[in-house]
């Protein structure tokens, strides 16, 4: 009701979501055989041919491993995307680096952060090629898609 991109029908008294994102759709239920005439019956009414490529294991971003007792999605291919085009190398984390320390200390070193004020300061953080925003905008989509525990940290940056 609340989603436009998802669709929910009952079709031979199988459940059935279908997903539409432009260009890519994907079809869940339990007999396969009901998914592939779906994809028929919308391969027909286009232009260009629609091809079936099978168990989903990617989409928008999201890895998709399924199995009968689960499904896990995780962003670690989009991640990886994220870091190899700011050319940063992964880190080794710490164990459950999130959230961040909650003493006195520590919340009053980021309350008072201050941004470049020199003119030296701010030539090293723009020559440093950092774009923010659209750092900030590929973490909040991972933290929307499938890392919500990271929330807290991104909402501090």
């Amino acid at each position: 009701m609340h989603e436009r991109c998802i669709y929910k029908a009952t079709i031979d008294g199988e459940a059935v979501l279908f997903l539409r994102q432009v260009d890519d759709f994907a079809v869940a239920c339990k007999n396969p055989a009901i998914s592939k005439a779906i994809i028929a019956k919308i391969g027909a009414k286009l232009s260009v041919p629609l091809h079936q490529l099978g168990v989903i294991e990617k989409i928008n971003g999201i890895d998709v491993v399924q199995s009968k007792s689960f499904i896990k999605i995780s962003c670690l291919s989009y991640l990886d995307k994220v870091l190899d085009g700011h050319n940063w190398q992964e880190t080794e984390s710490t164990p459950n680096p999130i959230p961040m320390q909650s003493d006195r200390t520590s919340q009053g070193m980021l309350e008072s952060a201050e941004l470049p004020s020199s003119p030296l300061e701010q030539k090293r953080l723009h020559d440093a090629n950092f774009n923010y925003r659209q750092v900030i905008g590929e973490a909040i989509y991972a933290m929307v898609t499938c890392r919500p525990d990271i929330a807290y940290a991104i909402k501090l940056s």
